[in-house]
């Protein structure tokens, strides 16, 4: 079975609290939820956004490197609690993002496991530097 995932999908912004129920065989998620990001079985805290184009999953220690000729990026993701996950995963691709002030940003997008409720898929999830941020 797949480990399970941690992400923050403008679909999933670290935030949340309510647990998903299904009714009439769909799943029923309030905007704020718990979710965990997979490899590394870390739970941290989602924003849902129904919005939103793409997931983005803020991140620290971002570093970008080549491994075989292609693009990687090693990044880690922190909760609330302050545990912590060290991934590098293969960049599929690079999206351009549109921030609030209008100045577009290069983010790289990668394959993540994130399970939601009973839920589990890998999905692109474009990363952003939040070392930052709260």
């Amino acid at each position: 079975m797949k480990s399970i995932a941690r992400v923050i999908c403008t679909t999933l912004i670290f935030l949340a609290m309510a647990t998903p129920t299904s009714a009439g065989g769909k799943m029923l998620v309030g905007w704020l939820e718990k979710a965990r990001i997979s490899p590394g079985n870390l739970l941290v805290r989602a924003k849902l956004d129904t919005g939103a184009k793409t997931c983005s999953l803020g991140v620290h220690s971002f570093a970008e490197f080549t491994r075989h000729g292609e693009p990687w990026v090693r990044f880690d993701v922190k909760n609330k609690y302050g545990d912590k996950i060290t991934l590098e995963k293969k960049v599929q691709r690079v999206v351009r993002i549109k921030r609030h002030g209008g100045e577009l940003q290069n983010r790289p997008v990668v394959l993540l496991g994130i399970c939601l409720g009973y839920l589990y898929k890998e999905i692109e999830v474009n990363l952003v530097d939040r070392t930052d941020f709260n």
